[in-house]
């Protein structure tokens, strides 16, 4: 298995003893399993596979974001100390209507 980064793209490439090609299985909400190249072709720019003579090696490249500034910790620790709630503090719950029947 490999992951290769530049600014752009991460390249993974994961070798199988299998020469089969990959192929997409049918899948219901309860199986385990199965989604592995539904997800790759979801969310990848572009992937493939290759035979070896050991089986095939399989990749696929993702787009990588461009970077954000970095967030200054001193504001980040502000606005966190202002979000957590005091020991002190009593919430309110919500009110909701009763329900008298149909």
């Amino acid at each position: 298995m490999g992951l290769h980064l530049n600014e752009i793209r991460l390249l993974l490439d994961v070798h199988d003893c299998n020469p089969e090609p990959p192929r997409r299985q049918v899948t219901t909400e309860d199986d385990e399993g199965g989604r592995g190249l539904a997800l790759v072709e979801f969310l990848a720019a572009r992937h493939g596979w290759q035979p070896t003579n050991m089986g095939k090696k399989v990749w696929a490249e993702f787009d990588v974001p461009a970077p954000s500034p970095a967030v200054d910790g001193r504001i980040l620790s502000k606005r966190m100390r202002v979000l957590t709630p005091h020991a002190n503090a009593y919430v309110v719950p919500e009110r909701r209507a009763l329900s008298l029947g149909p």
